[in-house]
């Protein structure tokens, strides 16, 4: 007897899932209780791994430096970050676990600290916290201008150039008379040239034999120089005209002036005395 399609098929079906692999366990096996317990705690409570607090002040000064600690129950990296806002300068030390940083500006400074620990298997576990610093106070004001410095004293007093070294000072005489001509106005330099060319003159009379005593020499020079220091002549004289004629006595005194070459000497030295004086 044939049986309706509507029998047949079914049957069919179930002795072809009975022969294969897929109705090897047509109902799955339940499971155990141990195996789920520990799937439970894995996905719906698993407690944390690292923990985070932070260590630091809530409120400061303009200007006060800051000290924030980051607090972990295990070694761990700690990365800071400040939101929103800037600080006039900020750092971090201790390997990241500590952060200072100061303003001038009151307000509100948020800085985020976020650590990162080794959680179950290979899943790392973030954790992270707030900290609000607060500054509250007026912002230092700009630094009063310097105040006046001491009055200032008076100008140092010139310093005279150092008197020059004449090679030929047989005598003393080029000293002495520089010493006292070098105190005359800088105008009467040019009276002083061309003075001394008047000893230079004289010097070269005695060397040719033309004059033969001092007193004649120094008569024929007191002649030359005659009109040649007006109208300050006086006042020449008292510079190194009278300082000269006392050297010259000191000399004679002491029998140093006896032959034409120490009178050449006394006159070639006063040449270059007044002759240094006058040409600087």
């Amino acid at each position: 007897m044939r049986l309706p399609s509507r029998v047949v098929w079914p049957g069919v079906l179930l002795a072809l899932l009975l022969s294969s692999g897929w109705a090897q366990d047509p109902f799955p096996r339940q499971t155990p209780p141990d195996e789920l317990a520990a799937l439970e705690e894995l996905l719906l409570d698993v407690p944390p791994v690292c923990s985070l607090s932070v260590d630091g002040p809530q409120t400061a000064k303009p200007g006060q430096l800051v000290r924030l600690d980051a607090l972990v129950d295990k070694e761990a990296a700690v990365l800071w970050h400040l939101v929103g806002a800037t600080a006039d300068a900020w750092d971090t030390a201790n390997g990241g676990q500590t952060v200072f940083f100061a303003t001038a500006t009151p307000g509100r400074y948020v800085f985020l600290a976020v650590v990162a620990c080794q959680g179950v298997g290979t899943i790392p576990e973030i954790r992270s916290l707030e900290h609000v610093v607060t500054i509250t106070g007026p912002a230092p004001g700009p630094l009063p201008p310097p105040g006046p410095g001491p009055a200032p004293g008076p100008a140092p007093a010139p310093i005279p150039p150092p008197a020059p070294v004449f090679p030929v000072t047989k005598y003393g005489v080029a000293p002495v008379v520089y010493a006292g001509v070098s105190t005359l106005p800088e105008a009467e330099k040019p009276k002083a040239a061309a003075v001394a060319e008047n000893y230079a003159v004289v010097s070269s009379q005695i060397a040719a034999g033309t004059i033969r005593d001092f007193e004649t020499a120094i008569s024929t020079v007191r002649r030359r120089n005659e009109g040649k220091l007006d109208p300050n002549r006086e006042a020449h004289v008292r510079a190194w005209g009278t300082p000269l004629a006392q050297q010259i006595g000191t000399l004679k005194t002491a029998g140093k002036l006896a032959t034409p070459d120490d009178w050449r000497a006394v006159m070639d030295e006063a040449a270059a005395a007044l002759r240094t004086w006058g040409a600087n």
